[in-house]
């Protein structure tokens, strides 16, 4: 055999078989890396899909981090209701059967003493317009449904601990100290002489909620906010009308202000008592004489009950069925009365709202 003769092809086919053993160890290679992008890919896919499901996306770092700092705020949001809880005022409990005998002997004869002892708006004490605090009826003998008792005691701790605070902040005169409805309560807002602008600073609390919850919502439907919180508060509300000093005004906002209670003030309106002082559109029909005042100004000068029960309370004498009536004492400090200007004692009404964490959302 002449290996000369066939020595480029020898050499042709071991170079193509190398060529070979070397490509095919390549075509293996090329497909394990392959397998092992694609179970990569795979894997960052499944990833990117639970990281999706997440709140916040996609960082895992940032989903950590908030999932920290929101414990941290729960802690902080309990620590702050137990805060709450602990100035929050607490009714006791009350049976049918034992209303009437505290509403005469627990409730209103020691609002009444308080009165008489708050001294700071007037020599003579806090001037009582309706001693019996909207009571009467259960001052005569009336008793309320068992079913009305829990609510009907938040709202007498909660009238008992107002009066208290007006009583300490100097007021000359109570009015009135009522719990305000429902409906009231939910809109914010009261009947007032003129309508009020539709825009700007004094469009309302109506319209500030609509233009928060946006233009394609109804005003009737609150916002989340609001939603949210109604399922943690309940709202006892109050309607109060006083005469108290200008000085002594701003002492019993501030005090409000700060009351371990959340308290929220609403609607407050202050006119001057002194009504030569008043602008035209707001005194007496001039040409009735002034007639229109002496009504209020004689009901304010008849302060002896005719019951002989709230006698009794306040430590007076009966009114006498006919006669003259009895001398009454005057709000305000003798000082300021005796003054020319800046005696005069402010006729304030403004609702009050006492927001309590409910029951059933203390322990979430």
């Amino acid at each position: 055999m002449n290996w000369t003769r066939y020595k480029f092809l020898i050499v042709s086919g071991g170079i193509s078989l190398i060529a070979v053993v070397i490509l095919v160890v390549m075509i293996l290679r090329t497909g394990s890396q392959t397998a092992e992008l694609r179970a990569d890919v795979a894997r960052l896919k499944t990833s990117q899909t639970q990281l999706a499901a997440m709140r916040p996306f996609p960082s895992q770092e940032s989903y950590i981090f908030l999932r920290d700092k929101n414990q941290t705020l729960s802690e902080r949001r309990a620590e702050l209701k137990d805060i709450m809880l602990e100035g929050q005022i607490t009714p006791i409990q009350m049976s049918r059967s034992l209303f009437g005998d505290f509403v005469r002997t627990q409730f209103v004869p020691p609002l009444i003493a308080g009165a008489a002892a708050a001294t700071q708006g007037g020599e003579d004490g806090v001037i009582l317009r309706d001693p019996t605090f909207g009571l009467k009826e259960y001052l005569e003998g009336a008793l309320p449904e068992p079913q009305e008792i829990p609510q009907l005691m938040v709202q007498l701790e909660s009238m008992r601990h107002l009066a208290l605070v007006l009583f300490g902040t100097g007021i000359s005169e109570l009015v009135r100290i009522e719990p305000r409805s429902e409906a009231t309560t939910r809109t914010g807002t009261r009947a007032r002489p003129a309508a009020a602008p539709t825009g700007g600073l004094f469009a309302g609390p109506q319209a500030a909620q609509t233009a928060q919850a946006g233009p394609g919502t109804s005003p009737d439907a609150p916002s989340p906010a609001i939603q949210r919180r109604r399922e943690l508060f309940e709202e006892v509300p109050f309607t109060v009308s006083a005469r108290i000093y200008e000085d002594k005004l701003w002492g019993l906002l501030n005090v409000l202000a700060s009351d371990d209670n959340q308290i929220v003030v609403r609607n407050l309106s202050i006119t001057n008592g002194n009504q030569q002082l008043w602008p035209a559109y707001l005194r007496p029909d001039a040409r009735m004489g002034g007639t229109a005042a002496r009504p209020a100004a004689a009901a304010r000068a008849e302060r002896r009950p005719a019951n002989p029960l709230l006698a009794a309370l306040m430590n007076q004498a009966e009114s006498p069925g006919t006669g003259e009536p009895a001398q009454a004492a005057r709000p305000g400090l003798r000082e300021r009365r005796e003054r020319t200007v800046g005696g005069e004692l402010l006729d304030v009404s403004f609702d009050v709202i006492i927001y309590r964490l409910k029951p059933v959302a203390q322990g979430s």
